[in-house]
């Protein structure tokens, strides 16, 4: 009895040995990505409302910016907003400046894939 129980454990574990060792080397033909720049947007041109705007610090004015893209049902239409200088202004995730100080900064949106952008300049006063 205790035999048998022993060759029932030695089938069951190597059982187990094969499965793990099986899901380890499954074959991904894929690259890894990095926060999802691999994934092509198809997004192929970005226009914002605004090339260029000042805004008033003393007002505490904020500028809301928007993006059309092209083709207007890209597959993926998440957008990137950056703020080439945050101690001038800062951008939100839907393209709102605020102004922080006096300056000026490049504010650029990006598609997901970061292949195509467009760049409103902002001035603060």
């Amino acid at each position: 009895m205790k035999r048998k129980f022993l060759s029932v454990l030695l089938v069951l574990t190597l059982c187990f040995c094969v499965v793990v060792v099986s899901a380890c080397n499954k074959n991904n033909d894929d690259p890894p990505s990095d926060e999802g720049d691999n994934i092509e947007s198809g997004i192929t041109q970005i226009e914002l409302n605004y090339d260029n705007y000042v805004l008033d610090l003393s007002e505490n004015e904020t500028l809301q910016l928007t993006a059309q893209i092209t083709p207007s049902d890209a597959a993926i239409q998440t957008l990137i907003w950056e703020s080439s200088d945050t101690s001038v202004v800062t951008v939100s995730g839907t393209g709102l400046v605020s102004p922080v100080g006096e300056g000026e900064a490049e504010i650029t949106v990006y598609s997901s894939d970061r292949k195509v952008s467009a760049v409103c300049i902002v001035t603060v006063e």
